[in-house]
C-alpha cells in the first residue's frame, strides 16, 4: 500500500514538473537551456520515492546491513555515473542524469531485496497511512522548501551555472 501511495505521489510530482518545465525554464530561470535539466530532474521523482519505500521497508525489517549497502551503492553509483557523464562532455545535466539513473537502477534492483510483504492495495489502510503521515509530510515539505529556498532565489538571479556551483558548495557546507 505504501509503495503504491509513494509511487503515485512521485508520478504526480514528475508530471507536474514535466508540464511546468517550459514555464520554469523560460519565465523563472530565464534560461531555455535549463529545460532538459528540469525534465531529467522530474524523471527522478518516482524512482526516488520508490527507493525511499524500499530502504524504509528494509530498515523496518531490521536489515540494517542491507540498508547500508543500498545507500552506499546509491552514492557510489551516483558519483561514478556523474564522473563518466561529465568526462564525456555532459556538463551541467550530468549530475541530474546521474541521480536519475542511480535511483532508477537501484530502485528496480532493490525490489528483489524487500522482505516478503503484501502486494495488494488496501484502500482503508492507505487512508490510515495518509492521515497518520499528514503532519510529518507537511513538516517535511516545509523543511525541504526552507532548506532549498536559497538555491531557488539564487537561480532566479544568477542563472543555472552559478546556481549549480552555489548548490554544490551549499550542500558541502551543510
Amino acid at each position: 500500500t505504501a509503495l503504491i501511495i509513494f509511487l503515485a505521489i512521485g508520478i504526480v510530482i514528475m508530471l507536474m514538473l514535466f508540464f511546468l518545465a517550459p514555464s520554469l525554464s523560460n519565465l523563472y530561470f530565464r534560461e531555455p537551456e535549463t529545460l532538459p535539466l528540469i525534465k531529467v530532474v522530474a524523471l527522478a521523482f518516482p524512482f526516488g520515492f520508490l527507493f525511499s519505500v524500499v530502504t524504509g521497508t528494509v530498515q523496518a525489517h531490521s536489515k540494517f546491513m542491507t540498508n547500508a549497502t543500498l545507500l552506499l551503492s546509491f552514492q557510489i553509483l551516483k558519483i561514478v555515473t556523474f564522473i563518466i557523464l561529465f568526462l564525456t562532455g555532459m556538463r551541467l545535466i550530468s549530475a541530474a542524469i546521474a541521480v536519475t539513473l542511480s535511483y532508477l537502477i537501484l530502485s528496480l534492483t532493490s525490489l528483489f531485496v524487500i522482505p516478503q510483504c503484501s502486494h495488494t492495495f488496501n484502500k482503508t489502510l492507505a487512508i490510515q497511512i495518509l492521515r497518520f503521515a499528514e503532519p510529518v509530510t507537511i513538516t517535511s515539505l516545509a523543511f525541504v522548501i526552507l532548506y532549498n529556498t536559497d538555491i531557488f532565489v539564487i537561480g532566479r538571479y544568477i542563472g543555472a551555472n552559478g546556481t549549480a556551483i552555489y548548490g554544490a558548495a551549499a550542500m558541502t557546507a551543510r
